[in-house]
């Protein structure tokens, strides 16, 4: 599957001074295949509403970009939202 896990380490505590201690956060991110899957579309549908600016925010991770479920949640909910607001309207 081509979803991945990123873990972040962040140092707590450190500019309270005391001492701080590494805390890992795990997280799943989606790649731009698993992206286009989720919309229904081509990868390089993705790419155009990328270049468009109407898709949200990716995280680089390393040179390739990764989304926040999340994120591709909303934007789908979103489209959603508005497709129903222009069959109403008809």
């Amino acid at each position: 599957m081509e979803q991945i896990n990123v873990e972040a380490r962040m140092n707590i505590g450190d500019s309270i001074g005391t001492g701080g201690s590494a805390v890992a956060e795990s997280r799943t991110l989606l790649t731009k295949r698993i992206v286009a899957r989720r919309l229904g579309v081509c990868p390089r549908t993705v790419e155009r509403l990328i270049a468009a600016g109407t898709f949200p925010r990716a995280m680089m991770v390393g040179s390739a970009r990764r989304w926040e479920p999340s994120d591709v949640d909303r934007f789908i909910a979103r489209l959603n939202a508005e497709r129903t607001m222009v069959e109403v309207v008809r």
